[in-house]
């Protein structure tokens, strides 16, 4: 949840929770987290909201599992890896038919597999970068996904926003 709130990866791990009150009442207290982060710019992060208590007591797994991916795609430096994970969320979210996927899906072919074999996802990968194949380490290859991978995350953010969205407002 920290990475998705500041915008890039971000390990995070909850270390005491002191509650102040009886029980059966709302508490006081605090929450103590261990972050390994260098933070550039001051940032406000709410730990009463219904979101973020639903992602530390690991209430809504697949919310869970979506920022993990998200985090993991935040922090890694390879293209490859960025649009795997930002793919991912995705696809724990949408069925195999759902817009946000078909229009990726050969990104995530093309990233995914050395050697494609169907003749749809080669036609694809002509589009894509020009080829029937990826070579990570052409530039130009790089180059051809970069504007894909950008799609993908904003989708994935903007999937991640509407659910924590939603969460809050109930």
């Amino acid at each position: 949840m920290i990475s998705y709130i500041v915008g890039f990866g971000v390990s995070c791990s909850l270390s005491q929770i002191n509650e102040i009150g009886p029980p059966g009442t709302v508490k006081t207290g605090a929450v103590f987290c261990t972050i390994d982060a260098v933070l550039s710019k001051m940032q406000n992060v709410d730990i009463t909201t219904t979101s973020f208590s639903n992602a530390l007591q690991n209430r809504d797994r697949k919310l869970v599992r979506q920022l993990s991916h998200y985090r993991l795609g935040l922090l890694s430096s390879d293209i490859v890896e960025k649009i795997r994970e930002f793919y991912q969320v995705l696809e724990d979210e949408y069925t195999k038919n759902h817009p946000s996927i078909e229009k990726y899906k050969y990104v995530r072919h093309l990233v995914s597999h050395p050697e494609l074999t169907k003749s749809r996802s080669k036609e694809e990968a002509e589009k894509i970068v020009g080829k029937s194949y990826f070579d990570p380490s052409a530039p130009e290859d790089i180059c051809a996904l970069e504007r894909h991978l950008e799609e993908i995350k904003n989708n994935a953010e903007q999937l991640i926003k509407s659910k924590i969205q939603s969460c809050d407002a109930l």
